[in-house]
């Protein structure tokens, strides 16, 4: 939730030596599509609620792959805000099938 998430963040200073911390959970994928020629956007599902997520820097000789359906994601958490809404967000860290 955004206020899990914002715990989280306000329980920094996070950074070199203090990292976010990384969760690690499986979703199911609903969609997942580039965006800036390297970035990938996926929207995940536990089964009960979506997700948005994006990896920065993805490695593009595997993603997106269309023909996964469900996949392992280590992840840490951010409010993105964007034209006055916000809305959760995972970083991607990693990702695997």
């Amino acid at each position: 939730t955004i206020t899990f998430a914002k715990k989280v963040l306000d329980a920094g200073p996070w950074g070199n030596g203090f990292e976010k911390p990384v969760f690690y959970n499986q979703f199911s994928i609903i969609e997942q599509y580039i965006v800036g020629q390297k970035h990938l956007k996926v929207v995940f599902s536990d089964g009960g609620q979506e997700y948005q997520g994006i990896w920065f820097n993805c490695p593009m000789d595997h993603w997106p792959n269309h023909s996964t359906k469900t996949v392992n994601v280590a992840y840490t958490v951010q409010i993105n805000e964007f034209n006055a809404s916000r809305r959760l967000q995972f970083l991607i860290v990693w990702m695997h099938v």
